[in-house]
């Protein structure tokens, strides 16, 4: 049994454990809307609320999550943007206990799925 920062004896529930969940984003199905955009609030504040109600990671990867399309070009296939050959998606990354981490994961998904959008139809009678 190890011992937790204040001396006592940490139980199994309480060690962390590091996940990564990826989130496919639909470009093809809704290629007119910004995701991006979306999922970043203004100033990023969405994006920030996410992480602190759930303690988890987001990160916007793929083609497309660089604002400046020369940009992007310029990076894709340099070192440590490997992902910009990728499509776009999230990750959500949780270094948490784990007897939370799948709780906190499932949470983040949840809000970041209801920023999809919503196709309303509307039906004339």
């Amino acid at each position: 049994m190890t011992m937790d920062w204040q001396g006592a004896l940490a139980s199994p529930s309480s060690f962390t454990v590091k996940r990564i969940l990826r989130l496919e984003i639909p470009v093809d199905t809704y290629p007119n809307f910004n995701f991006v955009g979306r999922l970043l609030g203004p100033r990023g504040n969405s994006l920030k609320r996410v992480e602190a109600t759930t303690g988890c990671r987001v990160y916007i990867r793929g083609k497309g999550s660089i604002k400046d399309p020369e940009k992007e070009e310029k990076l894709r296939g340099r070192l440590g943007y490997e992902h910009l050959n990728e499509p776009l998606h999230v990750l959500i990354e949780a270094d948490l206990p784990a007897n939370i981490i799948d709780i906190r994961l499932r949470q983040a998904q949840e809000i970041i799925e209801l920023l999809k959008p919503v196709i309303i139809e509307v039906i004339s009678g």
